[in-house]
């Protein structure tokens, strides 16, 4: 029962006895249950788990309608994850010792670390976070995640173009595009992140990504 809604309020119980209760409340013998539904997995030899969440399924339904650095995605093992990515999932569990477990589609989990305030978060409700670390060559990957709301995308967007106003279009530049000389402005782990010094670009003032991983070819 702890995919009928977004949130639960209150906190919950350890066990959260009180989803009985919810459950009586919502769901009855015979009544249709007029509202879209996410398969969130699978499993092996069961019955498909069914999401009535409707914040997760927004953001399945405009995944395919926005891809940039800002989309909010609701991501499966499978997704091409990276590290700043923003992912919408469900506190799952929470465990004293480590944090907050955000379970996403078909058991792929992050967790948001008790040191960046991960018990602070309710059990079972909707969360907007972003990727903070990313470790790909575990399987499943292992997951860092940070909590975040749509205002701080927002504002972090209007200063990104802020930035760049009056600079080249990045609809100027297209996927196979050689981009000529950067410059390195930050490296971590996982990633590289460079401006564009080419004279191409003379005048503008354009950041990219760079993404690397010591995963095995």
């Amino acid at each position: 029962f702890d995919q009928l809604m977004d949130s639960y309020g209150d906190e919950l119980s350890c066990p959260p006895v009180e989803l009985d209760s919810v459950a009586q409340k919502e769901l009855k013998v015979g009544k249709r249950i007029d509202k879209e539904g996410l398969i969130l997995s699978v499993p092996n030899g069961g019955e498909p788990i069914i999401s009535l969440r409707s914040s997760l399924i927004d953001t399945i339904r405009n995944e395919a309608s926005s891809s940039d650095d800002f989309s909010i995605v609701c991501p499966s093992p499978s997704s091409n994850l990276f590290m700043g990515a923003y992912v919408r999932g469900y506190v799952a569990r929470k465990d004293e010792r480590f944090g907050s477990f955000v379970r996403f589609l078909n058991g792929l989990t992050g967790l948001i670390p008790k040191l960046k305030k991960g018990l602070d978060e309710s059990l079972y409700e909707t969360i907007l976070c972003k990727v903070t670390a990313l470790d790909i060559t575990s399987s499943p990957p292992k997951i860092l995640l940070k909590k975040v709301s749509e205002s701080d995308i927002s504002k972090k967007k209007r200063k990104i173009e802020s930035r760049n106003k009056g600079s080249v279009s990045q609809r100027q530049i297209q996927v196979g595009d050689l981009i000529g000389d950067v410059k390195v402005t930050d490296i971590n782990f996982a990633r590289a992140k460079v401006q564009l010094i080419d004279k191409a670009f003379f005048g503008a003032n354009i950041r990219a990504r760079i993404h690397v991983t010591m995963a095995e070819p």
